[in-house]
């Protein structure tokens, strides 16, 4: 949670995800009125539409989402305004009950709500972003926890001790666990940054990521060497 297989498989992953980054019947241009019937409410969700398509950053991050597995990527209202509650990512490994409490401070529509059950189902992940988040910043965080869950970025292991408290220089939100740490340290990494020192921190997982996804692990360098340029 945050505010602010072989080449040629990946290439088609990314390709039929191309025409439709998100999830959203709100956003769906067949499903609104005709424009003289369009309600303010619509108006405001088809300018989020078009910002989240404009967003150069979170577009090449959202084709990498899908193109390292996750399923689906649905803008929505969130009810409770946050800080931290920007986004929420579902693995589909956890219980019902979980998420179940997850999505409840998410105004989804029944479509949105099917769509997620289905993917659940399915064991494929989903990604929730809130309409007033930074959806790049947002979408790298929620990224990170899939590459710490579905790639098995994390081991047991893992812990956060007060060096990396030290180095990330984190909101305290961030150090409530190894989960949230390692997420927006790949969110910052995957964003460009270029804190050399608290990237030491993901040597360990992606030896594990080059072990089991080589092909994902040369994507995300990839996307990172170009943001970082």
């Amino acid at each position: 949670m945050k505010k602010h297989t072989a080449p040629n498989v990946e290439k088609e992953t990314m390709k039929n995800h191309k025409s439709g980054l998100f999830q959203s019947d709100v956003f769906s241009r067949e499903r609104l009125p005709p424009a003289k019937k369009i309600d303010r409410d619509a108006e405001e969700r088809q300018s989020v539409l078009r910002e989240w398509k404009d967003d150069h950053e979170a577009q090449k991050l959202a084709k990498l989402a899908y193109a390292l597995g996750v399923d689906k990527i649905i803008l929505a209202n969130r009810e409770i305004d946050e800080d931290y509650f920007q986004g929420q990512y579902l693995y589909a490994g956890d219980s019902h009950a979980f998420h179940k409490t997850s999505m409840k401070p998410w105004s989804l529509s029944t479509r949105q709500l099917a769509t997620i059950k289905r993917a659940l189902r399915s064991d494929r992940d989903v990604i929730l972003l809130a309409y007033e988040s930074d959806f790049a910043v947002t979408l790298a965080h929620e990224l990170g926890h899939h590459i710490n869950n579905r790639l098995e970025g994390l081991s047991d292991s893992s812990h956060v001790t007060e060096s990396m408290r030290r180095v990330a220089q984190f909101d305290e939100y961030f150090f409530q666990n190894k989960d949230e740490f390692y997420a927006e340290t790949w969110s910052r990494f995957l964003c460009g940054g270029n804190n050399r020192t608290l990237f030491r921190y993901l040597k360990r997982p992606f030896d594990r990521l080059r072990r089991k996804h080589p092909q994902k692990t040369r994507l995300i360098l990839e996307l990172a060497k170009r943001c970082a340029n």
